[in-house]
């Protein structure tokens, strides 16, 4: 009876594996052509700006982590939306990001959560940390950036691809000063056991690459932008 399962597993996995592989290249194909036709960047103008709203991400926020580390912004602000129990801090409202050292009282998240053990991860030396404090919404630095993550769509080919839209939006104005679309493709087998095998997105040399730190580098830290609000 063991051996018949066995018999019977391998024959509708194995030829359901080959037939997922053999998908992957019109997976790849359904991704080059909507990158080429509909992603990419766009930027209508870019600023000098050395703060910014990080509306996707809430307080573990790695990307804000790594661009303070680096210096590309002095604060970064982000919104707790929800109660978080148990969480340092874990009301809801706005809080602002900031390079500190470890003896700044504002650390206290900081030092209390895993990111603390961890600053050389994302770029800090072992002095400094990232102290937050909260802030009105009316201090909420006016750039801000959003996301909207992993909407799932149907090429034209039929192909299941995940679409991402990245825009930053002048607050004041509500213009969208620049946006980035994202396709990728993820072969089932790798969705089913986490794995990257046969996964694409638009980065190839002629279509700008989904990066969605360099992107903010390019819009809002452009040195030689003629606006500094």
């Amino acid at each position: 009876m063991r051996s018949q399962t066995l018999a019977v597993a391998v024959i509708v996995i194995v030829p359901l594996a080959v037939a997922l592989t053999l998908y992957a290249p019109w997976g790849k194909s359904a991704v080059e052509t909507n990158c080429s036709a509909f992603g990419g960047t766009a930027i209508a103008r870019s600023v000098s700006v050395d703060q910014y709203f990080n509306a996707r991400s809430g307080l573990d926020c790695g990307d804000c982590f790594r661009e303070l580390a680096a210096g590309q912004f002095a604060t970064i602000d982000v919104q707790i939306k929800e109660e978080q129990s148990g969480r340092i801090p874990g009301s809801p409202g706005y809080y602002r990001f900031a390079v500190s050292r470890r003896t700044d009282p504002n650390c206290a998240w900081w030092m209390q959560s895993p990111h603390g053990n961890s600053q050389a991860t994302y770029g800090f030396s072992e002095n400094e940390c990232v102290s937050i404090v909260p802030i009105d919404e009316s201090e909420v630095s006016n750039f801000e950036s959003g996301a909207s993550w992993s909407t799932p769509i149907r090429s034209d080919s039929g192909v299941r691809l995940l679409v991402s839209d990245h825009v930053i939006i002048d607050r004041a104005s509500g213009e969208a000063i620049a946006s980035q679309r994202n396709f990728v493709f993820v072969n089932l087998i790798s969705r089913l056991f986490g794995h990257s095998i046969a996964t694409w997105q638009c980065e190839t040399q002629s279509i700008d690459k989904f990066d969605p730190i360099g992107f903010r580098t390019r819009v809002l830290s452009n040195n030689e932008a003629s606006e500094t609000p």
